[in-house]
C-alpha cells in the first residue's frame, strides 16, 4: 500500500541525474519491479491509496492498457505479470482523465446506500467476539441504536432518521460525513466500556443508558458549537422521552445540556456527574504566558483524549488512537492538548509539537518524525529507549493545497496514521516500507473558511473530532479570577481594599468585553475587530 501524492514524481518513479546520468529508482517503480515476478508462488495486490491527479496517473498509461508495461525515464521496460494485480482507491476522480476511467474498472461506493447500519451491526457482532458476557451487552445495546438513530425523530415531519435531522438542522464546523459521525460515536463507546470488558463485567441497562447517551452526544455534537450543541441536547433529551428511556438522561440544572456531564467511571452504575476542573494551584513564580489553568472545557477535553488514546487501534470500526481539536481562535486548543501531554512522565512518554504551515513539505515533515525515532529492528523504528511518544501536530490545516485540489503534506501524515509508517527515500532503500511504532496523535487546527483550509475528508476519519468552544463567563471568570487572587493576596503584602477592588476587576472586564465583541462587529474596512481571548489575556498580562 502506498500513496502516490505522499512523494513528488520523481520520487515515485525515479530520476536520472543530468549530469552523471546514474540513475535512482522510484519507490513505485521498486515495488513494480520486485512484485511483477512470475516467480513468486503467491499473487500481489499493489494498492495506490490517494487523490488521483493528471501527472502520477497519466504515466501509469501504458501499464493500464493493454500492453500492461511500466516504461521509465532511463528506457527500462518493466511488464505487468498474471500474478500482480493494481488497485487505486480514491475519494473523487474530479482530477481523473477519461483515458484514465477508460482503462480501470470503477467501483463507486455510495455513502448514502451504505448508510449507518453495517458500521453498528459489525461494531455490535465484533462486541460477542470478545467474551460471552459481550452477547447480554449487545442485546441492552442493540434496541437503544434502533430506536435513537433508525426512528424518525419526535416532533418532525420530513426527517427520515436522526442523521437526516442533524443534516437539515445542525450546522457543523466542519464537513463531516454521517460515517465519521457513527465511528466517533463507536469508538467512545468502546473506550467507555473497556474497563468493564477487562474484568469481564455486565452493568445494568440504565448504566448502558447514560453510556450511549453520552456517547452519541458526543459523537454528533462533538463537531458543533455550543448553540448547535443545544439543538442536539433538546432533540436527544425528546428522543428518550419518547422511547422509555428518561431514566439515563442526565440531571441538567437550567442552562445546563449533556455536554456539562459524564457518566462517573468511579461507580459501575455510571451515574452522571458535573465537569468539574481541579483546583489550580498557583507556581511560587507567575510567568503569565506559561500558565495553564485547568478549565471545564479543557477538563472535557482532556478526558476525551485520553480515553480515545488508551483504545486499542482497530480497524472495523477505523480507530487510531488519534484526537483532532477543532476551535476558533483564542479556544485553548494547544493549551489543552499540551496540558494533556505535560502530565506523562519523561521516563516512559515522550512528546513532539510539529507546527505545519504553508511551507510544509510532506518530505520535511518525513524527516523530522524520522529525527525523532531510531532503529529497533531491521526497517522498525521507534521512539529512544523504547518510549511511546506523543506527535502533536498544530495547524494541521494549514500546509498548502496545490493546484489540483490535494493537501500533499497531509496525505503523508494520513498515510503515517493510517500504515504506521512511510517508504524509506534513501537510493539503495527505496521501495522498502519504514515501519514507525509507539506514536500516537494528536491535531489541532482552526475553523475551516474564511481563507482557512479545510483537511481532506479521508485524513479526519484517522481522528476523534470534536469543536472547543469559546468559555462560557464562569470558565473565564475562573481562569482570570485565579491569577488575580495569586497575585493579590495578603500573602503577597495586598492591602484589604486591592483584595476586594482585584475581586470586582474580572466580572467587569469580561463585562466590558461582552460588550465589546456585540458592537463593534467585523467589517470590511475594520476586519480586525476580532476580539477573542488572546485579547482578554493581554488586559490581564
Amino acid at each position: 500500500v502506498m500513496n502516490p501524492k505522499a512523494i513528488t514524481d520523481s520520487q515515485m518513479y525515479g530520476i536520472k541525474d543530468p549530469i552523471s546520468e546514474e540513475w535512482t529508482p522510484g519507490v513505485f517503480a521498486s515495488i513494480w519491479q520486485k512484485y511483477n515476478n512470475r516467480q513468486l508462488k503467491y499473487t500481489t495486490w499493489i494498492v495506490c491509496d490517494g487523490p488521483v491527479d493528471a501527472i502520477w496517473i497519466e504515466n501509469l498509461n501504458t501499464v493500464l492498457d493493454d500492453n500492461k508495461i511500466l516504461t521509465l525515464a532511463n528506457n527500462d521496460r518493466i511488464p505487468m505479470t498474471d500474478n500482480c494485480r493494481i488497485v487505486f482507491e480514491v475519494q473523487d476522480l474530479r482530477n481523473a482523465s477519461p483515458a484514465t476511467v477508460s482503462r480501470a474498472g470503477i467501483i463507486y461506493v455510495s455513502a448514502s446506500d451504505l448508510g449507518w447500519e453495517p458500521l453498528v451491526q459489525s461494531w455490535l457482532l465484533q462486541r460477542t467476539d470478545q467474551g460471552a458476557s459481550r452477547e447480554l451487552e449487545v442485546e441492552i445495546l442493540k434496541p437503544m441504536f434502533d430506536k435513537w438513530l433508525k426512528g424518525p425523530p419526535p416532533n418532525t415531519t420530513l426527517c427520515v432518521d436522526f442523521y437526516d435531522w442533524m443534516t437539515r438542522n445542525v450546522k457543523k464546523v466542519m464537513e463531516v460525513n454521517d460515517s465519521i459521525f457513527t465511528v466517533n460515536m463507536l469508538n467512545l463507546l468502546s473506550a467507555c466500556l473497556k474497563p468493564h470488558v477487562l474484568v469481564n463485567e455486565v452493568l445494568a441497562p440504565d448504566a448502558y443508558m447514560r453510556l450511549a447517551a453520552y456517547c452519541l452526544a458526543w459523537g454528533f455534537g462533538g463537531p458543533l458549537e455550543t448553540e448547535e450543541r443545544v439543538k442536539v441536547h433538546d432533540k436527544l433529551m425528546e428522543i428518550m422521552d419518547t422511547t422509555g428511556c428518561a431514566a439515563g438522561k442526565p440531571p441538567c440544572a437550567a442552562g445546563d445540556t449533556i455536554f456539562e456531564y459524564a457518566p462517573s467511571g468511579d461507580d459501575k452504575s455510571r451515574p452522571w456527574v458535573k465537569w468539574t476542573p481541579d483546583e489550580w494551584k498557583a507556581p511560587k513564580k507567575l510567568n503569565f504566558s506559561m500558565l495553564l489553568i485547568p478549565t471545564m472545557d479543557s477538563c472535557r477535553a482532556e478526558y476525551l483524549i485520553d480515553v480515545i488514546a488508551k483504545l486499542d487501534f482497530t480497524r472495523r470500526p477505523p480507530h487510531f488512537k488519534s484526537s483532532l481539536l477543532v476551535g476558533a481562535a483564542g479556544t485553548a486548543k494547544t493549551s489543552t492538548a499540551l496540558l494533556y501531554i505535560s502530565k506523562f512522565s519523561l521516563d516512559s512518554t515522550l512528546s513532539k509539537r510539529v507546527n505545519f504551515s504553508s511551507a510544509t513539505s510532506p518530505l520535511g515533515f518525513q524527516k523530522t518524525v524520522e529525527g525523532e525515532v531510531e532503529r529497533k529492528t531491521g526497517k522498525k523504528f521507534c521512539p529512544p529507549g523504547g518510549k511511546s511518544m506523543f506527535v502533536f501536530l498544530d495547524d494541521a490545516s494549514m500546509p498548502l493545497v496545490n493546484k489540483w485540489g490535494d493537501q500533499v503534506t497531509n496525505e503523508l501524515t494520513r498515510q503515517l496514521i493510517e500504515t504506521g509508517g512511510f517508504y524509506f527515500l534513501d537510493k539503495d532503500k527505496r521501495g522498502d516500507f519504514k515501519m514507525i511504532e509507539n506514536l500516537q496523535y494528536i491535531a489541532a487546527m482552526g475553523h475551516p473558511g474564511g481563507g482557512r483550509n479545510d483537511i481532506p475528508n479521508r485524513m479526519k476519519s484517522k481522528f476523534f473530532a470534536f469543536n472547543m468552544v469559546l468559555p462560557s463567563t464562569v470558565s473565564v471568570d475562573n481562569i482570570y479570577g485565579n491569577i488575580l487572587r495569586a497575585r493579590f493576596n495578603a500573602k503577597q503584602g495586598a492591602k484589604a481594599s486591592v483584595i476586594g477592588l482585584s475581586a470586582k476587576l474580572t466580572a467587569a472586564t469580561i463585562d466590558m468585553w461582552d460588550k465589546v465583541k456585540k458592537s463593534l462587529l467585523p467589517t470590511p474596512s475594520r476586519f480586525h475587530y476580532v476580539f477573542n481571548m488572546r485579547e482578554l489575556s493581554r488586559i490581564f498580562q
